[in-house]
């Protein structure tokens, strides 16, 4: 089974696999590329390429929907395969929605140290981080799971499937 057949069956209200373009191949949130490249060599299987970023303006946005870009999620999920090939000094958004007041991101900070943060101003931020930094040139997968009180009432972030421990605040 492929990658694509199990974001599928998961129920993903969108998957982009940045193979060549920033189509989404799932919802219709199409990216607009600032100076992506997809010339480089695939990091996961069922690719031919992947999105290469290097410089800090290169980007994909995503139209703001229901889903993304939306304070009011009750849950949320964003998962995919990042690789880093220096490591990073000042922090740097991978993954990011809503603005510095309410966010959801992923980010790569100090010696490729990577956290998921959460925000919401007048109800909390947390940050869940990493318990070791990324190695430059090897691929990880990066889950971040947002759950309000609806649900499990929980903030998560997973690193190559393992659940990171280190939050702040200590029990999110």
């Amino acid at each position: 089974m492929t990658y694509r057949d199990d974001i599928s069956g998961i129920g993903a209200d969108h998957h982009w696999d940045f193979d060549g373009d920033s189509v989404d191949q799932i919802g219709s949130v199409n990216g607009t590329d600032t100076s992506i490249l997809y010339t480089s060599s695939a990091i996961a299987e069922d690719a031919t390429n992947c999105a290469e970023t290097n410089a800090v303006a290169d980007r994909v946005a995503l139209a703001t929907t229901t889903n993304i870009n939306n304070s009011a999620q009750a849950r949320k999920a964003v998962g995919g395969w990042f690789m880093a090939t220096t490591i990073q000094t000042p922090p740097r958004r991978i993954y990011g929605e809503g603005t510095e007041l309410t966010g959801f991101q992923f980010i790569l900070a100090y010696g490729n140290t990577c956290l998921l943060e959460v925000i919401e101003p007048t109800n909390f931020n947390i940050q869940v981080i990493t318990d070791r930094p990324l190695v430059p040139n090897r691929a990880y997968h990066l889950l971040g799971i947002f759950s309000g009180n609806a649900y499990d009432d929980e903030v998560s972030f997973y690193l190559d499937g393992v659940k990171q421990a280190l939050t702040v605040p200590a029990n999110p």
